[in-house]
């Protein structure tokens, strides 16, 4: 699905014609004289014949464009520091997403800005519009994608325009790291499928595919929060949704396969379990997508890719269940039980690519003729030297920095000294510190009692519902759909009451699962025996911890020397010294380079004094590291991983359990509230025809979206039609509605 349903960015239009010729053929007459006026008379016309272009552009034209856009931003940055004074005609650009809405600025940064924000959709575009069926253009695509994303990082970070105060809502940050996040997801879904295209192993799919559904949700909970909620379309908020599911299901498809054929050497029954329960899953999971689908407008190619698949995996599933039922004879168990595979490093991911000519244009027009011949020649050769200069510094700093990360990796630090301290927070495993911080913030224990309460009210609620319904006049009429409701909602309520055995019976477990029980159960490496009066370890620990400080303390420096370098070059402009002087432009280059010099040498004592450091940190490590049992401290961390991953499992379970049952009572509550209505004359009633009603069962369900708080409104979130069953019903609305909550009932049987 990737290649052929990406999303491409709008481009922001501009809705005022602005041009060059009255404001800058003005200023440069009134500064620089009439004469000189007439002379960058047709480097003006060019600039207003770009912006014309640019403003105009057609996205389904050739990749050639993104050069013409490239040439009117280099021009307008160039226009920006040679003319820093100029008041400019208004500006004036829509949102992108909210064209109704638009903002309007004399400020060149404004139109600047805009131009960037149009390279990034143009890019998208080009995405989107290349030939994706075979390998290089998908990866081709994925270019595109990376190099749009590097066009919004940039515009976010090194123009800051959100501190613009003509900006609109499509240029805040949250909006900009949104869709940059959107486009490298868009990015690696081009990679999943050129993998997928050449074969690649199952595992790396099921590692692309699970990032690509994990960054959907992500972007999925930005659209949702309350900058954001209402600037975009809402069939577009649900495609990330419907994708989220989608990525997931193929990622449990692949990761099914992959354990499939690594353990059947080894354990032919594991590797037909693992399958099986893997591809039930994507089942469910793919089903939800296509209720998703059902219920939205979406983008009919989206859909009809969504119902292949269902099918494909229905037919799929049906298949190994019946080799199971006649072979294997295995018991399909939740993939929690599993085997999990684990996540790509982030190192290892599509990254937003630098675009070089934004952070240093090449403009097309030098409007040579405002100053002599020789200061501009003079000028191009100072700033040649400047940035072969800025570079070369730079790269001493990049180099400064690769070496110190490398030498403490190498020594393995800080990780072996943060092992030294009981109930360090840092040295409790990643594995365990990310599922323990992220039950934190859901809530922990208390989030899944009030959940059960939830649950408890809402099957109250439901069943007085159906007691007025009982008392009906036409009751009799509704029978067989009172009888149907009542018996879901006790079977409903059974379940809930495992749930909530359940929920006792860990009560304590799940309490446990805090930052701060990790941090105090964290193993902390042991010393060797050692003599009574050794001082050497205590010694070498704390050489080894300055040192590490020192380390930090440095790169800081380099940073604000780095910024002190590139504040100094945006400052340094020579033409009015060259303008004004009679001395050789070499004498003003050696002048003007000189207040350099202070910085380079700090640039390299800090290099300096970090190797010293380096060095002697060395020197304390191997008493260090002879001090202690670090292998035993390996395994102990390896042991407490496996036991907090049992309780996490738990916790997991239990919270998709619940959640499911909210899902289940909005839906069946909305059934009940339809009935109520036909029954007491208070709105259209359904048909008379009976209902087969929803069913919840005790398999746990693992989704996506994590729920909040749904009940205070539930009755009102489906609507429920004519002659089908409640499942049906809720499932196939026509009308066009957005479901509340998260992870909606998986309708099984």
């Amino acid at each position: 699905m990737a290649s052929s349903l990406l999303l491409g960015l709008k481009l922001k239009q501009s809705t005022r014609d602005v041009s060059f010729r009255q404001t800058l053929g003005e200023y440069i007459d009134s500064h620089y004289g009439t004469a000189a006026g007439e002379r960058v008379s047709a480097d003006i016309d060019e600039l207003d014949l770009l912006r014309a272009l640019v403003t105009g552009v057609d996205l389904s034209v050739q990749s050639s464009t993104e050069s013409l856009i490239v040439q009117y931003y280099s021009n307008l940055r160039l226009i920006e520091k040679r003319f820093p004074s100029i008041d400019f005609s208004t500006f004036q650009w829509s949102d992108a997403f909210q064209p109704e809405h638009s903002s309007s600025s004399s400020s060149i940064t404004v139109e600047i800005a805009a131009t960037v924000f149009n390279l990034a959709a143009f890019l998208s575009q080009l995405a989107i519009n290349s030939d994706k069926d075979a390998p290089d253009d998908l990866a081709a695509a994925g270019k595109h994608l990376m190099k749009a994303a590097g066009a919004l990082a940039y515009l976010r970070s090194e123009l800051e325009v959100g501190r613009l105060e003509a900006s609109t809502l499509d240029s805040s940050p949250e909006c900009l790291m949104m869709l940059e996040s959107l486009l490298i997801s868009q990015a690696i879904e081009c990679i999943l499928e050129k993998g997928a295209k050449a074969g690649a192993g199952k595992a790396t799919l099921a590692r692309l595919a699970r990032q690509v559904s994990t960054q959907y949700v992500d972007i999925y909970n930005v659209l949702c929060g309350p900058q954001l909620k209402e600037h975009f379309e809402r069939p577009w908020r649900y495609t990330f949704r419907v994708k989220a599911h989608y990525y997931q299901a193929l990622s449990f498809l692949h990761q099914g396969d992959h354990l499939r054929a690594k353990l059947d050497d080894e354990d032919v029954q594991l590797a037909v379990r693992s399958q099986i329960s893997y591809a039930q899953e994507a089942k469910n999971v793919i089903l939800e997508a296509q209720r998703l689908c059902a219920n939205v407008k979406f983008n009919p190619m989206m859909k009809e890719e969504i119902d292949r698949m269902a099918k494909e995996v229905t037919a799929r599933v049906a298949e190994l269940q019946r080799d199971n039922a006649s072979t294997y004879l295995q018991r399909v168990v939740p993939v929690s039980d599993l085997q999990q595979i684990e996540p790509l490093p982030t190192a290892s991911l599509p990254q937003a690519v630098t675009l070089e000519y934004l952070s240093e244009p090449i403009p097309s027009l030098t409007f040579k003729s405002v100053v002599p011949e020789q200061v501009t020649r003079d000028w191009s050769k100072y700033t040649d030297m400047l940035d072969k200069m800025i570079r070369r510094e730079q790269e001493r700093i990049d180099q400064a920095d690769d070496v110190s990360r490398l030498r403490l990796r190498e020594m393995e630090l800080p990780d072996r000294l943060n092992a030294t301290q009981v109930g360090n927070e840092d040295n409790v495993p990643d594995a365990v510190l990310l599922e323990v911080q992220r039950i934190e913030k859901m809530g922990g224990l208390a989030s899944l009692v009030h959940l059960a309460d939830q649950l408890d009210e809402m099957n109250r609620s439901i069943s007085e519902e159906l007691d007025e319904c009982r008392r009906a006049p036409d009751a009799a009429r509704y029978a067989a759909k009172i009888d149907a409701y009542a018996g879901n909602l006790s079977v409903a309520k059974r379940t809930d009451s495992f749930s909530r055995s359940k929920l006792r019976d860990h009560e304590d477990d799940l309490r446990g699962l805090t930052v701060a029980r990790a941090a105090a159960q964290a193993p902390h490496v042991e010393s060797r025996m050692l003599l009574m009066d050794s001082t050497e370890p205590a010694e070498a620990a704390q050489a080894l911890e300055i040192g590490i400080e020192g380390i930090r303390a440095l790169s800081e420096q380099r940073k604000k020397l780095e910024q002190t370098l590139k504040r100094t070059k945006d400052g340094d402009d020579i033409v009015e010294t060259l303008l004004s002087t009679t001395v050789d432009g070499a004498a003003v280059f050696a002048d003007h380079l000189a207040k350099y010099d202070p910085i380079k040498r700090s640039i390299a004592e800090n290099i300096h004094k970090q190797q010293e450091i380096l060095d002697a940190m060395k020197n304390a490590t191997h008493v260090f590291e002879d001090s202690y049992d670090f292998d035993d401290w390996e395994r102990k961390r390896r042991a407490m991983v496996e036991r907090w991953r049992v309780h996490v499992d738990v916790f997991n379970d239990i919270n998709a359990s619940l959640n499911e049952g909210i899902e289940f009572y909005v839906t069946l509550s909305d059934a009940v509230s339809s009935l109520k209505r036909a029954l007491l004359g208070t709105g259209t009633g359904t048909g008379t025809d009976g209902l087969s009603g929803v069913h919840r069962s005790n398999n746990d369900s693992h989704g996506v979206f994590p729920v909040h708080d749904v009940a205070h409104d539930f009755s009102s979130r489906l609507h429920m039609g004519n002659g089908r069953s409640a499942m049906n019903d809720a499932h196939n609305a026509n009308a066009d509605v957005e479901v509340s909550g998260t992870n909606p009932l998986l309708a099984r049987r």
